[in-house]
């Protein structure tokens, strides 16, 4: 890999609010999860689960709090 130049793997779509209307709290684990895996990569979680960043930062707040 060259310097500056990055390289993902292409990340699938999840469901979101489907995922929540059958169990909120699996739902809330698979964004919590994702956000460690990706490094705390709030732009590219939000892409992931279709959720806007706003909703992610309440996620990492609630994580930490």
């Amino acid at each position: 890999m060259r310097h500056g130049l990055r390289t993902y793997l292409s990340a699938g779509r999840i469901d979101y609010k489907k995922l929540r209307k059958i169990d909120p709290e699996a739902a809330r684990r698979a964004v919590i999860g994702y956000l460690k895996t990706s490094g705390h990569h709030i732009s590219r979680t939000g892409a992931v689960f279709g959720i806007n960043r706003t909703n992610l930062l309440h996620y990492q707040k609630g994580q930490r709090g």
